[in-house]
């Protein structure tokens, strides 16, 4: 068999390239050759930073090339600074205030919570005397008798059952509200109203499942008797009603009433509808204080579906006050304490019990380990007043025995009427200073600015770390191979 033999003139071998008849040289497989065949100052030269390219271009002066190095060192700082104030203001957790209004056509009409400024009606019982001189210890300060100091028919009134007593001085929702009108339609007081206790105090709050939301021409008018022939001297001296206006499932806060109102006046509570959003965790809406979302009800107090401030103060006040004068509250369930006597009200329930009614919102839920919610509806109010009732209707509501003849009517009798004055959402909520967007949108403006870069050159850059890394790889192999060798 004939071989044809190669001369050097048709094939010579240099290094690690091949070089051909033609004179060109075939370039053996490596690595890097994956992602480009350029050399590094190549890829440097074609770079779309601003700048960059000078920095590697040999046809520039080696001072020019250094002014430019500077000066993208010089921007590239910047950046790096601007970086560090974005990132150190988002871990800061900054947020602004959205504040919108929409009229609607209707509106869920709002719990509403009439208080007797009146504690009981002693009026109803035969030791009416006694208890008023027992309630009167209290109107000017803490309750500081003993029992061994009081005579015998004090001390056997002090010794009674309060939630008896509550229930032997309540005159009953009928007695109280006289006449109900919801949207224009007469109601059963009743049935519209349900009997809640706090402490001593006794109201009536209305049942909004049983109405309907309200529309433009909705109100709820009562007439309310508060009878003051069966008033005690007591810290709050005047008579009348406090009104509280609440979400539904919430409770009154007896710190913030919406209004009082007086016997021989119409009082007109034109309300706003207002809903406030706050951010949970890790933002602060309250000074230094986190608040929860109202869904977020795990290990907390709820009433309905959903977490409310008031309630979870209640409870932990109430249980506070079990545990404390191992007795239980009027009209709460605890099978394990007797009935706190009036006595025990007086002297140590009703104290633990003023967290609530004498400290703010702020310091009690504090105390009482009740968090804030992010989620607060609220109905500011304003409100006037007219004489109740005029000469004409006076004879329409006794001949109707919706007051009874004889009383002193203005003395006894009042009027509320409760209404929205306008069909419009109120909105205001909290929304992060900074999103992902946001986020994106300050750092690539930046880049431009400063460095004129983009998403692109981010590749290159990316591109220009991996073929380095590659290529420092391979002679760093090759070094060990000839150590070896």
């Amino acid at each position: 068999m004939n071989t044809k033999v190669r001369s050097e003139s048709d094939l010579q071998i240099s290094g690690s390239d091949v070089k051909q008849k033609d004179g060109k040289k075939k370039k053996k497989w490596r690595l890097w050759n994956l992602f480009t065949t350029k050399s590094i100052r190549q890829i440097i030269s074609d770079m779309t930073i601003h700048g960059v390219p000078h920095v590697a271009d040999k046809e520039i002066a080696v001072w020019n090339r250094l002014l430019w190095l500077l000066g993208v060192c010089s921007s590239l700082g910047v950046f790096l600074a601007m970086f560090y104030w974005l990132q150190e203001d988002y871990y800061q957790y900054p947020y602004k205030t959205m504040v919108s209004s929409a009229p609607t056509y209707r509106l869920p009409f709002p719990a509403v919570s009439i208080c007797n400024i009146n504690t009981m009606d002693v009026s109803r019982v035969a030791y009416a005397e006694s208890l008023r001189d027992i309630m009167s210890w209290t109107a000017f300060g803490p309750f500081n008798m003993h029992l061994d100091e009081a005579e015998d028919q004090h001390w056997q009134v002090l010794n009674m059952s309060a939630q008896t007593i509550l229930e032997q001085t309540d005159p009953g929702v009928n007695e109280t509200i006289r006449a109900c009108f919801y949207d224009g339609g007469i109601r059963n007081c009743d049935e519209l109203f349900d009997v809640t206790y706090w402490s001593l105090t006794r109201c009536l709050t209305l049942d909004v499942s049983k109405i309907k939301p309200a529309s433009g021409t909705t109100n709820l008018r009562v007439v309310v008797n508060v009878n003051e022939a069966g008033y005690v001297v007591q810290e709050d001296k005047s008579v009348g009603v406090k009104l509280f206006v609440h979400p539904v499932n919430d409770a009154p806060n007896f710190n913030a009433h919406t209004c009082a109102a007086s016997p021989g006046f119409s009082t007109h509570v034109a309300l706003k509808y207002q809903q406030m959003r706050m951010l949970g965790y890790p933002y602060k809406s309250y000074g230094d204080r986190y608040c929860v979302k109202t869904i977020d009800t795990k290990g907390l107090p709820v009433t309905g579906s959903k977490y409310h401030l008031m309630p979870c103060l209640k409870h932990r006040a109430v249980m506070m006050a079990h545990q404390n004068c191992s007795c239980r509250t009027p009209f709460q369930t605890d099978p394990d304490r007797p009935d706190c006597t009036l006595y025990q009200m007086l002297t140590c329930v009703i104290p633990i019990l003023d967290v609530l009614t004498k400290e703010n919102l702020y310091n009690a839920s504090a105390s009482l380990g009740c968090p804030l919610p992010c989620d607060i509806e609220q109905y500011p109010a304003s409100i006037t007043f007219s004489y109740f009732p005029s000469s004409l209707a006076e004879h329409t509501l006794i001949a109707k025995n919706l007051i009874e003849n004889g009383t002193n009517i203005r003395g006894n009798y009042l009027e509320l009427n409760i209404y929205y004055s306008e069909l419009i959402l109120h909105k205001m909520e909290y929304v992060a200073e900074y999103s992902a967007m946001s986020i994106m949108g300050s750092i690539g403006g930046n880049l431009g600015f400063f460095l004129g870069a983009s998403v692109v050159s981010v590749a290159e850059i990316l591109e220009l770390a991996i073929i380095g890394f590659l290529r420092l790889l391979q002679r760093l192999s090759r070094a060990v191979f000839t150590s070896r060798v």
